[in-house]
């Protein structure tokens, strides 16, 4: 929400290891080409979707959109985590729809006066507020996206990869389906997974 009226050579969407790996500062610098990160712990596809049509309601178009699709794949739905970002903007009409479409509280969220902060509170409570009232800086580079974690402590990772992949996801259809009716190019892939994974 914070772009507008923009063309952007490469645009990354994915969960936590896209929004920990994927460096668009990098990638402008070795291929000339502007990109932004997009990615955010716990993505699930449908919140892919969901940015798509945000950045379409923006007016941002992108020549690529890589999206991370490997073990998420079986995830329907969307996070929480993106529906809390959205709730300050829930007085507009996509964004209206879209939790409406998505959350059974959508009344309550946009009507009742402070329900969606007490609910959201970790993500747009009281805390956000003060911060952003002092002008304290967010941790979140707005116009590259990436989140590096930094150190190691010494613990291995406890991930598996599934065991099954389902036949089909609605949320992959609808992306598809958005991506053709607006010639946007997909590009889906897999992101750095740590060594230590079963199953792979």
């Amino acid at each position: 929400m914070h772009h507008e009226n923009e063309i952007i050579d490469y645009i990354f969407l994915g969960s936590s290891r896209v929004d920990n790996t994927i460096n668009a500062d990098l990638i402008t610098k070795i291929t000339g080409k502007s990109a932004i990160n997009l990615g955010f712990q716990g993505a699930k596809i449908d919140d892919f979707y969901i940015v798509l049509q945000l950045l379409k309601k923006q007016n941002i178009t992108a020549k690529f959109v890589f999206i991370q699709i490997d073990y998420i794949y079986n995830h329907q739905g969307n996070s929480e985590i993106l529906k809390s970002s959205l709730m300050p903007f829930i007085g507009e009409d996509l964004i209206a729809k879209l939790v409406q479409e998505r959350d059974p509280e959508y009344y309550k969220l946009k009507y009742i006066p402070f329900y969606r902060y007490l609910i959201y509170d970790y993500k747009i409570g009281f805390r956000e507020f003060f911060n952003t009232a002092i002008g304290k800086e967010n941790k979140i580079d707005l116009k590259n996206g990436y989140f590096p974690l930094h150190g190691n402590d010494g613990q291995n990772l406890e991930s598996s990869l599934p065991n099954n992949i389902i036949n089909k996801n609605r949320s992959i259809s609808d992306i598809n389906k958005f991506a053709k009716d607006n010639k946007i190019k997909i590009v889906y892939f897999m992101s750095p997974i740590c060594p230590d994974t079963k199953n792979l």
